[in-house]
This record gives structure tokens, C-alpha cells and sequence, in this order.
């Protein structure tokens, strides 16, 4: 299975679950305090691809490490107008 197909699936399987989890948790989501139509889009399963060395990037971009103090700046939840599916750029990476 090549690494798009491999996506392909666990985006429907996320898209799924999510589905189910709005249709039959609605009391359970309320208890959380989590508001169901903020996760509505994941149901369509309209998920933006970012390779792991551009998320990499990102997040050092974001990042300001103040007084020790790490902070993401720079990301909104407005940042992507999808969901977000960060892919490796190999399927053996090395983390070191």
C-alpha cells in the first residue's frame, strides 16, 4: 500500500468516527463542553496534506521560547481553512 492510500483510509476511518461520535455522544460532547458543529468538517473529510518537514518548519517558525517559556505564535485555529493530516517524508524518519 502506497503512503497516499494509507492516508486515503485514515482520513475516511477519522471521518468516520467522528460522524459517530456526533450522531450517538451529543450529551457527552455537551458534558465536555465541546461545541458539535466545530467538528462537523471533519465529517467531510476535506483534510489539507502537510509533509512532516514543512510541519517542522512551521512550528519553528511559530515557536518563541521566552524566559524558558515556550509559546506558539504565529498559528490560529484560522491558520488552515481544513483539517490537517501531517504526513512523514518517508515512511522510516529519524527523530533525532
Amino acid at each position: 500500500m502506497h503512503q497516499d492510500e494509507s492516508l486515503d483510509i485514515q482520513e475516511r476511518y477519522l471521518a468516520y468516527m467522528v460522524k459517530q461520535v456526533l450522531e450517538n455522544n451529543e450529551y457527552e460532547l455537551k458534558i465536555l463542553g465541546r461545541d458539535p458543529e466545530k467538528l462537523r468538517p471533519t465529517t467531510e473529510g476535506n483534510f489539507t496534506r502537510l509533509s512532516y518537514d514543512d510541519a517542522i518548519k512551521m512550528l519553528q517558525e511559530a515557536v518563541v521560547i521566552l524566559n524558558g517559556v515556550t509559546t506558539l505564535v504565529h498559528l490560529t485555529k484560522d491558520t488552515f481553512q481544513n483539517n490537517l493530516i501531517v504526513q512523514s517524508s518517508s515512511l522510516t524518519t529519524n527523530h533525532n
